[in-house]
C-alpha cells in the first residue's frame, strides 16, 4: 500500500483538475492501460478515492499479466491495518471516471471491457458500471459484477444503451469490498455506437461469424473451449452444451430474431460476446 505523501496527493488533485478540464470526446472511443505511463492514468482519465480506510486509487500498473497483454488499469484493495485504527474487516472503495463522451438521445451504445482480480484466493464484492454527468443526474446502470474472484480474465460487452437526454456523459467504475482483496482489473474499455462487431469487442483468440447470423454461427477459438452457453437478452440460459474442441456452431435458425449473449469458458478463460440474430 503506498504511504500518505502530500505531493501525490497534490499529483492526484491536479490530474483530476486537468482531466475534468478536457473538452468531450465523440464515440467511438476506447483506453487502456498502454495508453499512459506507469503508474499515470491514460489522458482525461481520472480516478477518487470513497473512503478513509485506504487512500488507493486506480492507477496504471506495468503488464502483462495472466489474461492480461500490456499494462492494466488497477485498483489496490490492501489497507494497513498495523497501527490498530483500521480494523481488517473494514471496505474499501474507489472510483475511475473515463474521459467526458458526447452522447445523444435516442441513439444506441454499446460498452465492453476485460475485468478481473489478481488472486484466485481473494475475493473483491463489487463493481458497478454506469454512465454518470457531471451534473449528478440519474445514472444510467451498465452492469453490476459481484463476488469477482477465480483471477479470470473475463470480457463483458454490455446490451445496447440508450441516455436520457443529450449531454456529457462519464463511462464510470464504482468498486467497493473488504479491504486486502488483491487488485481488481481494468482493460479494453469501449464505446462504439450501435451493435459492438466481434473484432470491435477485443476478445483475444475468439472469432465468431457471420454475425449478424441467419442460421448457423461458428465459433473458434485459440484454445479449447469447454463450455459454451447461449442467452437471451433477459438473461434466459436457451442453450448450453460441452465442446472441448477449438471448433464449435450453433444453429440460430430456433431463435427469434433480436439479440443474444454467448458465453464460453475456456480453461480460466470466459468470454461473452453479444450476437444479433437476423
Amino acid at each position: 500500500m503506498k504511504k500518505i505523501f502530500l505531493t501525490p496527493i497534490f499529483l492526484a488533485l491536479f490530474q483530476i483538475a486537468l482531466a475534468q478540464q478536457c473538452p468531450a470526446a465523440a464515440v467511438p472511443y476506447e483506453f487502456n492501460g498502454d495508453d499512459a505511463a506507469v503508474p499515470l492514468l491514460p489522458e482525461c482519465v481520472y480516478s477518487v478515492n470513497n473512503t478513509f480506510s485506504s487512500q488507493e486509487v486506480f492507477e496504471t500498473i506495468s503488464g502483462p499479466v495472466a489474461g492480461y497483454n500490456g499494462n492494466i488499469l488497477a485498483y489496490d484493495t490492501t489497507i494497513n491495518t498495523q497501527d490498530g485504527i483500521i480494523e481488517p474487516s473494514a471496505s474499501v472503495a474507489a472510483s475511475l471516471y473515463s474521459r467526458k463522451l458526447l452522447l445523444t438521445a435516442g441513439e444506441e451504445y454499446t460498452i465492453s471491457y476485460r475485468y478481473g482480480n489478481s488472486s484466485p484466493s481473494f475475493t473483491i464484492d463489487n463493481l458497478e458500471v454506469s454512465l454518470t454527468t457531471q451534473g449528478g443526474g440519474a445514472p444510467v446502470t451498465i452492469a453490476t459484477h459481484q463476488n469477482i474472484t477465480g483471477a479470470t480474465a473475463t470480457t463483458f460487452v454490455s446490451p445496447l444503451i440508450t441516455v436520457p437526454q443529450t449531454g456529457e456523459y462519464f463511462i464510470t467504475f464504482n468498486v467497493w469490498t473488504t479491504g486486502t482483496q488483491g487488485f481488481l482489473y481494468l482493460d479494453e474499455i469501449k464505446m462504439t455506437q450501435g451493435i459492438m462487431a466481434v473484432n470491435d469487442a477485443a476478445i483475444s483468440g475468439l472469432v465468431t461469424y457471420p454475425n449478424p447470423v441467419n442460421d448457423i454461427l461458428t465459433i473458434t477459438h485459440s484454445s479449447s473451449i469447454d463450455t459454451l452457453e447461449l442467452f437471451n437478452i433477459t438473461g434466459q440460459r436457451i442453450h448450453h452444451e460441452a465442446i472441448n474442441n477449438n471448433y464449435a456452431s450453433v444453429n440460430m435458425q430456433e431463435f427469434a430474431a433480436g439479440v443474444y449473449v454467448l458465453s464460453l469458458r475456456a480453461g480460466n478463460d470466459k468470454k461473452t460476446i453479444k450476437v444479433v440474430k437476423q
